[in-house]
């Protein structure tokens, strides 16, 4: 059997409309925005941690044409009128960068700031579908208007934009959220610094590698719809998942859970808690 024989080639006949242009000022925006947040932030005592999220979404955007080639997206060359980059062949158009500063690395700063208020497992899951809709909301124009376009036998592709990528995406900033908030406590600034702005790209190999594989197996090789649809199934069951194993490390108990079944502490009395004076021995 010839794998490569398997593989649908893009649509380079597919030509981008202008609307690109549009859709890519829009990105800047938003992206520009949570940039003046971050320094907000900054000046307000909050931490510089924003800042080096969304730094570290522009560098996830080396993803891009990696998951392009596996998932089989297509950024079109043709009426392509900015380009960022070119990496395996595909040339990435200058709004990506701004798109995975805000997704990746704007939504990982959100979820690090939940999760250190404190986050029920039943709140995370809830979580991954608000982002799953953010998902949606983002690709729909886009596709629509024919800035680009997905190819190949997608599964649960029912308007042009394949809904399994809507379960893998949202585990990329809630990865790197969660690496964040775990170290955070055992590191100095310039290590937190060096290590967020490379946790966000990295959460994003994470979470393909994990969670998207069988869609990526599937795609490439010769098994069809039925064989896709399956591993999309695959794919949810891998990224709900994730979730669950994030509610592990960064979850707390739900209240009302806990005082039902009667898990919650109980109440000391203040004399309990008070701590003892120290004593200083004098020479």
């Amino acid at each position: 059997m010839n794998l490569l024989a398997a593989v649908p080639l893009p649509p380079f006949n597919f030509k981008a409309s202008s609307a690109q242009d549009v859709f890519s000022i829009a990105q800047m925006v938003v992206c520009g925005a949570l940039f003046l947040v971050a320094f907000r932030e900054l000046r307000r005592g909050n931490g510089p941690i924003m800042l080096w999220c969304l730094i570290g979404g522009f560098i996830a955007c080396l993803w891009e044409p990696i998951v392009d080639v596996l998932g089989q997206c297509w950024l079109p060359t043709r009426g392509q009128h900015w380009e960022a980059f070119t990496l395996l062949g595909r040339h990435v158009p200058l709004m990506m960068p701004f798109v995975y500063s805000w997704f990746v690395g704007g939504q990982a700063y959100l979820f690090y700031r939940l999760f250190e208020r404190g986050i029920t497992r039943q709140r995370l899951f809830q979580l991954w579908g608000l982002v799953f809709l953010v998902n949606i909301c983002l690709e729909t124009p886009g596709i629509l208007t024919n800035v680009y376009t997905y190819y190949g036998k997608q599964p649960f592709d029912i308007w042009g934009f394949p809904l399994w990528w809507g379960f893998v995406n949202p585990l990329m900033p809630m990865i790197a959220a969660t690496m964040i908030f775990k170290l955070k406590p055992h590191l100095s600034a310039l290590p937190l610094a060096i290590a967020t702005i490379m946790i966000v790209p990295s959460a994003d190999g994470v979470a393909n590698a994990f969670a998207a594989w069988p869609v990526i197996a599937a795609l490439n090789t010769d098994v069809g719809y039925v064989g896709t649809w399956i591993a999309a199934f695959i794919t949810l069951g891998l990224a709900a998942f994730v979730v669950w194993i994030i509610g592990l490390v960064v979850a707390v108990p739900d209240p009302a859970h806990a005082t039902a079944t009667g898990l919650g502490s109980p109440a000391l009395d203040p004399a309990q808690t008070a701590m003892p004076a120290r004593t200083v021995a004098h020479a």
